[in-house]
């Protein structure tokens, strides 16, 4: 008799391949099932070579031989990838747009007429962006705030106009930010008047020209 078969407690075995105990088998046994036998030949007669996803670039070396992602998420993100580069996405968008271009030109002129201070927003936070200054979130409730905050009066002459525009204190074009701190509701005729310049230099101007302005203290 062997001496593992005398005393099978003396010497703890673990299968091979997945390291569960099979201390209490024949001391011949090295597997605990013929499914990990297969799989510890197989990998031993064909080794898997390193391998990592090819999005985030984890090591996938124990998944299967033809994965090539790590997870659902890296897979989707790489085919976005790949139809964005070879020109599917375009392809595909195109011929959407072709299909449906009447309908969001109409909506989009609806949308106008229904909001008529948002194409004016739209241009000014363009311009902030080309003339490279600070652009902040600036929404149509952060402009109705401000209005009921002058009560809809023009923040230079203090007169209620048929409408205001969106006026930066500091013009962009001189590096103002497009943001709630750098921009009040003003009347057309001193949106204009001012132009790229600064209140008090506006107001200098206007005194030069034999004109006296009626601006509040904030020039």
């Amino acid at each position: 008799m062997c001496p593992q078969d005398s005393d099978p407690g003396s010497q703890p075995r673990v299968c091979l391949w997945c390291g569960a105990d099979i201390s209490g088998r024949h001391w011949r046994t090295k597997y605990c099932n013929q499914s990990c036998r297969d799989r510890y030949w197989y990998e031993r007669h064909h080794p898997r070579a390193p391998r990592t996803c090819a999005w985030c670039g984890i090591d996938i070396t124990a998944k299967k031989r033809h994965a090539v992602y790590c997870s659902r998420t890296c897979k989707a993100r790489g085919a976005t990838r790949r139809y964005t580069e070879d020109g599917r996405y375009i392809t595909r968008d195109r011929a959407r747009y072709e299909r449906e271009s009447n309908r969001r030109k109409a909506n989009a002129r609806k949308y106008l007429v229904d909001h008529p201070g948002y194409a004016k927003s739209l241009q000014l936070r363009r311009k902030a962006r080309l003339l490279e200054v600070p652009v902040f979130c600036f929404t149509e409730q952060d402009w109705r705030r401000l209005k009921e905050r002058y009560r809809n009066c023009c923040a230079y002459c203090r007169e209620p106009p048929d409408s205001l525009q969106r006026e930066h204190v500091l013009p962009v074009s001189r590096g103002g930010s497009h943001g709630v701190g750098n921009i009040v509701p003003a009347c057309p005729r001193c949106n204009y008047g001012k132009r790229t310049g600064l209140a008090i230099e506006w107001k200098v101007r206007l005194q030069q020209e034999g004109v006296i302005p009626h601006l509040n203290s904030c020039c």
